[in-house]
């Protein structure tokens, strides 16, 4: 085989599908996927004027007409998944009916940032119960762990046929993978991640972790990215206002590479696991984060 850059890590004939696909770092792979050979990245996301646009912008700049297709879909509503899967189904299938080509990945991106409520070391118990308790609404760590959990996990489960249906027209003899947007946030342990999203986050990498070993009977992989901060609308409350370049190593923050996270880290990442390249992943935790986990507390 080839050892090319082009042999190792183009995804020519791919069909992909993402979750929270028309924004953000779920919009930045969507792109890398279709400039480099995906056949069909379906964007799904609950604002139909958002994955419209963006798909029409992304095939604009690429030249095309339907690589990427945006599908409406609530990853907290199951008739919502079940109608995106028709909606591929349908799509993926052609005009006449007959086609029977399936989903090679699926990466469960759609995720919420949940309550912002940081535990802080400098503030007396009182207040910190009065942040954390009385102030706090039990309904939005609720809604974190719906979102960021419960979503992918039903999402990866109603799109298992199909992703069975992409190992019978796999390019290049790739298993057909799920991909999981978890974070740093899972394994830091001080006071920089809301118990809400950093709880949420390592649960996911758990079921992730699950769906590896128990989809492996079907030739399904399943993979997680934890990345960490990239400049998007998610992330806006822990980058704004910071120039890493200029923070140095008694930063509480302190990232190695003095910058955040860049389109081409993402794109460079989710290349990887979809191309030959990362074919014989399974069960990884990717954590990409300039190297903020080794300068702090943390158990990845």
């Amino acid at each position: 085989m080839s050892l090319s850059t082009t042999a190792l890590f183009r995804v020519d004939g791919t069909v992909a599908v993402i979750t929270g696909g028309g924004t953000g770092i779920g919009l930045i792979m969507a792109r890398a996927l279709a400039t480099n050979g995906a056949r069909r990245v379906f964007i799904l996301g609950r604002r139909k004027d958002v994955v419209e646009s963006a798909a029409a912008a992304a095939n604009k700049e690429l030249g095309v007409t339907d690589v990427l297709m945006p599908v409406v879909c609530d990853v907290t509503d199951k008739a919502s998944i079940q109608a995106s899967v028709d909606a591929v189904s349908a799509n993926l299938a052609g005009p006449d009916k007959t086609g029977s080509i399936g989903v090679n990945l699926l990466v469960c991106n759609a995720g919420t940032g949940g309550p912002h409520t940081f535990y802080d070391p400098k503030i007396s118990v009182s207040a910190l119960r009065q942040r954390m308790f009385t102030d706090a609404d039990p309904a939005a760590m609720t809604d974190a762990f719906h979102v960021n959990v419960t979503g992918a996990y039903f999402t990866a489960m109603a799109y298992l046929e199909l992703l069975d249906a992409g190992n019978q027209s796999s390019p290049d003899n790739i298993q057909s993978q799920i991909v999981v947007t978890s974070s740093i946030a899972s394994f830091m342990r001080g006071h920089y991640s809301s118990p809400p999203y950093a709880g949420s986050k390592m649960a996911i990498l758990q079921i992730t972790k699950q769906l590896a070993a128990m989809l492996s009977p079907y030739k399904i992989r399943a993979n997680a990215l934890a990345p960490g901060l990239f400049p998007t609308g998610l992330a806006e409350v822990l980058t704004k206002g910071r120039d890493p370049s200029t923070e140095g190593y008694d930063h509480p923050a302190f990232i190695p590479a003095r910058r955040f996270g860049t389109d081409a880290d993402m794109a460079g990442t989710i290349l990887y696991l979809a191309s030959t390249a990362g074919g014989f992943c399974n069960g990884l935790v990717m954590a990409f984060d300039g190297g903020r986990l080794a300068v702090t507390n943390a158990n990845y």
